[in-house]
């Protein structure tokens, strides 16, 4: 009987980690594409302290299944790729940026936010992971972003505020 316990109990911490917790459903992503889709324009301050303005591009593919994201920030440009992989049950995205900065994420819902967190590596090849949550407010129209992230060992933060001035709205 006490085998049988313990395996319940291993079972059940197994089901509720975070590899479970990040799966998400085809209505979750939908939910992402109108949360996302239409033109952008934020501001924030950078991982290097500096302040920023910026613009993005948000657009769904022909088919309805995947996001390309065109990002202008600063001196950067970047696009970042969106996907729903409907045999792993997740979000996942690419990002590669205009200095070599590349990444691979899963997206999921906690709570009324959204988390980005992923792996990758900066420009000049330094592993990096990140962890971003996103908070969406003002009916569907303001995105704030607060991004960690480690580089190197050296641990960084974030902050940026998305407003949407074009497109569709949920």
């Amino acid at each position: 009987m006490k085998n049988c316990s313990v395996l319940v109990v291993l079972a059940a911490l197994f089901f509720s980690s975070p590899l479970f917790a990040q799966e998400s459903s085809p209505a979750e992503f939908q939910e992402f594409l109108d949360a996302w889709e239409g033109r952008w324009v934020g501001k924030g301050t950078g991982y290097d302290g500096k302040d920023f303005v910026g613009h993005a591009d948000c657009r769904v593919a022909g088919d309805g299944k995947t996001m390309i994201v065109n990002v202008y920030n600063g001196e950067a440009s970047g696009i970042w790729f969106i996907v729903f992989d409907r045999h792993a049950k997740r979000i996942r995205s690419q990002w590669g940026q205009s200095d070599g900065e590349a990444t691979q994420a899963i997206l999921y819902k906690d709570g009324d936010d959204w988390i980005n967190e992923g792996v990758g590596s900066s420009g000049d090849g330094k592993k990096s992971t990140f962890k971003h949550r996103i908070s969406i407010s003002a009916e569907g129209t303001k995105h704030q972003w607060t991004r960690s992230q480690v580089v190197d060992g050296e641990d960084k933060t974030a902050r940026d505020t998305w407003q949407r001035v074009a497109g569709s709205y949920p």
